[in-house]
């Protein structure tokens, strides 16, 4: 069975600082879990995005919202609902941001100006950052 996990990205409101957590579901489901303290820590949920079940050539765990680097080319991990699969829309696309897994299906991206590749598709991946901390990566 796949392990479910959720990555959590968190910035400190008074400092450039982000803290990620992360949880798989049996910490989620217990009575102790506890995200973080946002008032004691000062920290602003971001997102949270859920493990894919897959890892990058170097054996790093792969989340929705990662940028992923293939043949040079950059690509930001979606889940589209439509398909019931992950998807890699390019990083190059205008319309890409925090809000990047709108999509309900690949020809919505495709409408709005993307080329979806199937995640699966993408043999020799590597995680090279995110759409939380990593902004830069997503312009031109």
């Amino acid at each position: 069975m796949k392990k479910i996990k959720i990555k959590y990205y968190y910035k400190n409101i008074f400092r450039e600082e982000f803290t990620i957590k992360i949880r798989d579901i049996d910490e989620i489901e217990s009575i102790e879990f506890d995200i973080v303290n946002l008032e004691n820590n000062h920290l602003k949920l971001l997102g949270k995005c859920l493990f894919t079940g897959v890892t990058d050539q170097n054996n790093n765990e792969i989340y929705e919202g990662d940028i992923v680097k293939e043949n040079n080319n950059l690509f930001v991990v979606c889940y589209v609902d439509y398909e019931a699969s992950y998807y890699a829309i390019p990083c190059n696309i205008k319309s890409i941001d925090k809000n990047c897994m709108k999509y309900e299906t690949p020809y919505e991206a495709f409408l709005d100006g993307c080329h979806c590749v199937e995640f699966d598709n993408l043999h020799n991946k590597q995680v090279v950052g995110n759409i939380y901390t990593d902004q830069e990566m997503l312009k031109d």
